[in-house]
């Protein structure tokens, strides 16, 4: 899209003078990109699958929930029942953490009502439903009503808000070490390269992809645009890499 109808939106939807246009910087119209780029994004884009979710089944003790939480930290936890196809919402680590001291803590009334979504929905419509429920997480199904995984809010932030100077840091050889559940269009939009398209939207799916197995840790592969080493990985997956552009 040229600048200037960037502009002119802006202008629209702000209400603001053509010559007050002028006072945004680069940077600032960039952001406005990055906003308007997230049209062509669908919720599977920021999908984390159902196969890294970190969840709490509401049957375990407190004492067990605890022992959980400390060996997986995260900022929100889904809560099911059995498996996680039978998800009853999500709670925050936050909330979590109120009854750490005591030995019982009635947690299940900080726990967030599920919200559902479809895979293939855009993510503007997404961010909108979770605005209108105020929450910060939503549970995706495909087109079968079986969950894929889960969405959060501060994952499409994340993508808004990262830049090249705000992005991963950098080793003088020009190695970032990162999980290999990166989305792909952050390393994108921060490394300035571009991906093939292909069933993957993940670094570890990506790599995967293309050797049709799980690599070794300490195995170093060339696959453009980007070589990477398996700093660590198991049977099932691969977790930390080390990755550098292809110059």
């Amino acid at each position: 899209m040229e600048e200037i109808s960037i502009k002119e939106l802006i202008k629209s939807l702000l209400g603001i003078k053509e010559k007050s246009l002028e006072e945004f910087t680069p940077e600032e119209i960039e952001f406005f990109k990055d906003i308007l780029a997230l049209r062509d994004f669908a919720v599977s884009d920021f999908l984390i699958p159902r196969n890294q979710i970190d969840a709490i089944d509401e049957d375990l003790t407190w004492e067990d929930i605890k022992d959980y939480v400390i060996k997986h930290p995260r900022t929100y936890y889904p809560i099911y029942k059995g498996t996680l196809d039978h998800y009853s919402g999500y709670i925050s680590l936050k909330d979590l953490v109120r009854g750490f001291s005591a030995s019982f803590f009635n947690w299940k009334d900080f726990v967030k009502p599920p919200l559902t979504l479809p895979e293939n929905l855009p993510i503007f419509k997404a961010m909108e439903k979770l605005k209108e429920r105020d929450l910060k997480l939503a549970f995706v199904v495909d087109e079968h009503s079986e969950l894929t995984g889960i969405i959060r809010i501060k994952d499409i932030f994340e993508y808004l808000l990262f830049s090249p100077a705000k992005c991963f840091r950098v080793d003088p050889e020009g190695w970032i070490k990162i999980p290999a559940t990166t989305k792909l269009h952050l390393l994108e939009k921060c490394l300035n390269i571009g991906f093939p398209e292909g069933d993957y939207d993940t670094l570890s799916g990506f790599i995967i992809f293309h050797l049709d197995r799980i690599p070794q840790k300490g195995e170093k592969l060339s696959l453009p645009p980007v070589e990477v080493e398996i700093l660590d990985a198991d049977e099932r997956k691969i977790k930390e890499v080390r990755l550098r552009k292809i110059s």
